[in-house]
């Protein structure tokens, strides 16, 4: 099965029935793409048009008007959808693919009769779109839930060949309230409960892998030590402190993330002691075995100390933690910085409740080489917290190895780097 490959470039044609448009989506110099313009000038729609054709659902596709889009992705092959409205029938429209493989592959092409209630249609010739037959035609419209029926086969591989992509649209979350809940307007559930759950799930996972290596290692751990005893390298006094600071320093900021239970390694180096050759062996041989369990946690570690540092220091007098099933928690300080009771998420304002959800699936939903498509967001984000939110992208980025293409109105979110800005007017002539 060929590689997955990034989406690198789209091109739109008639967007609007206006505006042509040659966009840069993952960069080589940067993980994160920004998207700039004035209202109206289709940023949204297009990061819904990439979300629509990555998730292979043309009948959403359907909805956004423009001529032709041309999507490149890494290995320089093209895919190219070609728009027309059937005369005569309203809402009715066909989308002519085409591929053109990186090198000297035979060009493929398919197309899709999509209606807006009906879903869309999958042909290989062309049909009779005469309106009497359309009631007739219901049956043989897809399930729009199935997205992959009667595709073609290409068309399926093409869009296997793609790397994730998910998006993050612009919205603010409301602010539930006793009040709204006696008049049924709150909906059971929330999108926080979304992000506790994608939290807790990544870190039960990593309690579940880190439970396996510390399996494996604890079998493997005598033969590494008798191997050690046989060895005759010596282990100098120095060498074991940095290993021994390195492990405290790593089971210091675990136990802080509860994802360990306290240690007792303290008492491992005595100050002041000195070894034997076969001690200092055996204490290197264990100080290691040890940081290969730690290493097991380290991803969770990273992500879940950088949700938490970031709440605790842009959330005024809010206090953060996860306890040791990875369920997040909120306090709140009293006027003398003592934590009170724990409080629900969903007593936060709007804007602290959308920062906890962005963050939350930025760091915990997100894959290496996955696209991110975030739309504005600085809705609901202090001026303090745009100055900030870019650094705190990279970091992001770098953490978990994914992509990001942003739409924004924020100066603030750009800082300096107008290097990887694409704004869309500059494309646009009068």
């Amino acid at each position: 099965m060929p590689a997955p490959q990034n989406l690198v470039r789209l091109k739109v044609q008639g967007l609007f029935g206006r505006f042509d448009y040659d966009l840069p989506i993952t960069r080589v110099d940067s993980p994160i793409a920004i998207l700039t313009a004035p209202n109206g000038y289709g940023k949204t729609h297009l990061l819904h048009m990439i979300d629509a054709v990555a998730r292979q659902d043309y009948q959403e596709l359907s909805r956004y008007t423009f001529d032709s889009l041309e999507i490149q992705l890494a290995d320089q092959s093209q895919m190219t959808v070609t728009r027309t409205n059937s005369e005569g029938l309203s809402g009715i429209c066909r989308m002519e693919l085409q591929e053109q493989p990186p090198s000297t592959g035979q060009e493929r092409q398919a197309s899709v009769v999509v209606h807006p209630q009906w879903g869309a249609r999958w042909e290989s010739e062309e049909n009779d779109l005469a309106v009497p037959e359309w009631p007739e035609r219901r049956k043989e419209f897809r399930n729009p839930t199935d997205s992959g029926a009667h595709m073609p086969h290409w068309v399926q591989a093409w869009h296997q060949r793609l790397q994730p992509v998910s998006l993050l649209p612009s919205l603010r979350l409301p602010v539930q309230s006793s009040m709204w809940a006696e008049m049924g307007r709150v909906p059971e559930g929330s999108k926080l409960d979304t992000v506790r759950e994608q939290i807790q799930h990544s870190v039960q996972q990593a309690l579940k892998d880190y439970a396996q290596t510390v399996r494996e290692h604890e079998r493997n751990l005598p033969g590494q030590l008798i191997q050690a005893l046989q060895g005759t390298e010596e282990v100098s006094t120095e060498e074991l402190r940095d290993l021994f600071e390195r492990l405290q320093e790593q089971e210091r900021c675990l136990e802080e993330l509860q994802l360990i239970s306290p240690g007792a390694t303290e008492s491992i180096l005595p100050t002041g002691a000195t070894y034997l050759p076969e001690q200092g062996r055996l204490l290197r041989c264990y100080c290691e075995n040890i940081l290969e369990r730690f290493h097991t946690l380290q991803h969770c570690a990273h992500r879940l100390k950088l949700l938490l540092d970031t709440l605790n220091l842009w959330l005024h007098r809010k206090h953060f933690q996860t306890d040791s099933t990875g369920q997040l928690e909120l306090r709140v300080m009293d006027r003398n910085g003592e934590l009170r009771q724990p409080l629900s998420l969903d007593k936060l304002s709007s804007g602290e409740q959308q920062l906890v959800y962005l963050l939350g699936l930025l760091i915990f939903d997100t894959q290496p080489k996955q696209l991110v498509l975030l739309d504005e967001p600085e809705l609901s984000l202090h001026p303090a917290w745009q100055d900030d939110f870019f650094p705190l992208l990279q970091q992001i980025c770098e953490l978990n190895g994914c992509y990001l293409l942003m739409a924004t109105h924020s100066p603030s979110l750009v800082g300096d780097d107008w290097n990887i800005v694409c704004e869309l007017a500059d494309q646009v002539e009068n």
